[in-house]
């Protein structure tokens, strides 16, 4: 895991130093070009009603015993729940370090911090129970079959991005994942969301997504 980590942490870097030049070379070659106007326009009208029509089987899909299947807490997920209740309650995980940026599960291993963050708001909102503990992952999994979504369909086409809405909708793994508030059940979710923003980068010169793709990318981890 430790290799697999590292390599794609390597392949997020050159991905983003590669469309940061990409950027820069055609905003210097095509200064004047009337093109520049012309790419800047980004529409956003990809979702048809069939889109709409799927997305809301995820949904449902999702919401049906949420919270209760699967039962009980999985051990990553109670170590994020202790953790995210202490920073409500605290503003420190377990072990006293105030407001983390990386959380030390068990006391020798660790686990990134984005989920017990979103977590403790869940909680300061709806109180300390297993609904408020899945949520973020729940909302996080709809969002990231969007993404999905809207990154095929830039770069292929609006069918391929329904196709792969469609997918998202029925693959077992997406539907396992949503349900377990695990912290690395986060990174495929933001992945999407800060790829997208580096396709529209590079398809769009449009520097604003770069920047937001490469922010959104950062707190994957």
């Amino acid at each position: 895991m430790i290799y697999v980590n590292f390599i794609s942490s390597m392949i997020t870097g050159v991905i983003c130093v590669i469309s940061l030049l990409i950027i820069v070379h055609r905003s210097r070659t095509t200064k004047n070009c009337i093109c520049i106007r012309i790419h800047n326009n980004i529409s956003w009208t990809g979702f048809s009603w069939l889109s709409i029509l799927i997305l809301l089987v995820l949904i449902s899909i999702r919401l049906y015993e949420f919270g209760n299947v699967p039962s009980w807490y999985n051990i990553d997920e109670a170590m994020s729940a202790y953790d995210a209740n202490s920073i409500s309650l605290y503003g420190t995980d377990h072990l006293g370090n105030r407001l983390p940026v990386h959380m030390q599960a068990w006391g020798f291993t660790n686990q990134s911090s984005l989920l017990a963050y979103l977590i403790s708001i869940c909680i300061r909102v709806f109180g300390y129970n297993i609904y408020a503990v899945r949520l973020p992952l729940f909302v996080l999994s709809i969002i990231g079959a969007i993404f999905c979504a809207l990154l095929v369909k830039e770069l292929i086409g609006a069918s391929a991005g329904n196709l792969t809405l469609l997918i998202c909708c029925f693959n077992p793994w997406h539907l396992v994942q949503s349900r377990y508030s695990i912290d690395c059940n986060v990174f495929p979710h933001i992945l999407m969301i800060g790829m997208f923003l580096l396709v529209l980068a590079i398809k769009h010169y449009k520097i604003s997504c770069l920047y937001f793709g490469i922010a959104t990318l950062s707190i994957s981890m």
